[in-house]
């Protein structure tokens, strides 16, 4: 389901890992690598147009939670701590116990818990072993190794088998693609 070659880029062959990734940019790797879904609400945003861009990226982000208020900065460089905050949220804002190794993210910060949910998960390193960062602005080339990372860390298979079990019902294909007929499981 996850394609990271649709990346948006100015030219398919030209990714320019090392130049700043918009806020508009960002949700639309992540809106990509969840098959670009359609969104049902109304433009919450009023600095986000249909003729940008990010316009269904940015729309399904904030129908999803990644993303809220009114507006958006689309254009704007999107920091590291976003960056994490976003990928964070999309992933239910699972928390995790404190890391507390980053100088620059205190407990006090509002990056705290999506960074360290990031650290733990192996989404994300530090700039530095003591520095995030979380104010720098994020490059191409780390978005696509954090949602990499995110999409190979199989934290999204274990919550979407824990939602499903939580709520139910468990399809056996979740677990097993080959397995036919679709079963499905009804927790007592």
């Amino acid at each position: 389901h996850r394609d990271l070659h649709s990346f948006p880029t100015r030219r398919s062959s030209d990714l320019s890992p090392n130049e700043p990734c918009t806020r508009g940019q960002v949700l639309t790797y992540i809106y990509r690598w969840n098959d670009s879904p359609k969104s049902s609400i109304k433009n919450p945003f009023k600095d986000v147009r249909p003729s940008d861009s990010f316009y269904n990226a940015a729309l399904w982000a904030y129908e999803k939670g990644l993303f809220k208020g009114n507006t958006l900065n689309g254009n704007s460089p999107c920091t590291r701590g976003d960056t994490i905050e976003f990928l964070w949220k999309y992933a239910n804002s699972y928390p995790m116990n404190p890391a507390d190794n980053f100088t620059d993210v205190p407990r006090s910060s509002k990056y705290h818990s999506a960074v360290s949910w990031a650290y733990w998960m192996r989404v994300a390193t530090g700039i530095t072993p003591t520095t995030f960062e979380p104010e720098s602005a994020c490059t191409k080339a780390q978005v696509v190794t954090f949602i990499y990372n995110l999409e190979h860390s199989h934290f999204m298979d274990w919550l979407k088998i824990s939602d499903c079990y939580n709520a139910g019902t468990l399809e056996i294909d979740e677990l097993n693609p080959n397995k036919e007929p679709h079963q499905i499981i009804k927790a007592d």
